[in-house]
């Protein structure tokens, strides 16, 4: 994959669900859907990177996500085909997206990217995600000493869907999100999220069904 570009804005994939229409689409705290522990907010991902690409149009945003979860689900489409269509339909044009669909979890999408980083080189990359999953995906970062050598090498930021939409749209998103963080099901992500992290430290990860959150989230 060659990019033309030396800023790189990645949405990592999360959940879907199937609308009243019958349509893919990212899952939301307000619509429901989600991976196997809940939902993920991964729409509100697709919104903040709306808005950062509009702060600066000139970056190239790569949509990441295969079919996960989802495989066996004969029409389930990729994460990264619905994180793409719901981009364009805020106008973004398609040139400026790119599609990984190789990746089934977190783990593979950080892998593919650094990929991606290694062959184009990149001046900055900025990660979105939810703000729960950004601790475990930086300790993924950090004790893989592939993934920490390429993501150290260059200007990386870690950054919280939830934050990007309160700061740019407070009216909007300010007492959605600040709702979602008291509900039970963040409460009960961001436990299994640490639990995640202290198995990543333990090298357990994944090994126990419980607390593999590794599924695209």
């Amino acid at each position: 994959m060659i990019i033309n570009n030396k800023k790189i804005l990645v949405i990592l994939g999360g959940g879907l669900l199937k609308n009243k229409n019958n349509k893919w689409q990212t899952d939301s705290f307000d619509g429901g859907g989600g991976d196997l522990y809940g939902i993920t907010n991964s729409r509100w991902r697709v919104e903040a990177a709306r808005l950062l690409f509009k702060d600066d149009n000139s970056q190239i945003i790569i949509a990441s996500g295969g079919r996960g979860q989802f495989k066996n689900i004969p029409d389930a489409p990729t994460v990264s085909s619905v994180i793409k269509s719901e981009l364009i339909e805020f106008g973004i044009l398609p040139e400026s997206i790119i599609e990984e669909d190789n990746s089934n979890n977190t783990l593979e999408q950080l892998n593919y990217l650094a990929k991606i980083i290694n062959k184009n080189k990149p001046l900055k990359v900025t990660i979105i995600s939810n703000e729960w999953a950004l601790e475990r995906i930086r300790i993924f970062i950090q004790t893989d000493k592939k993934l920490s050598k390429t993501f150290n090498r260059l200007n990386t930021l870690f950054v919280s869907a939830e934050n990007v939409l309160i700061s740019r749209e407070p009216k909007k998103w300010k007492r959605l999100v600040e709702t979602a963080r008291k509900s039970d099901y963040i409460i009960d992500r961001i436990k299994l999220e640490k639990q995640g992290v202290k198995d990543i430290k333990n090298k357990v990860y994944g090994k126990k069904d419980l607390v593999n959150m590794d599924k695209n989230g």
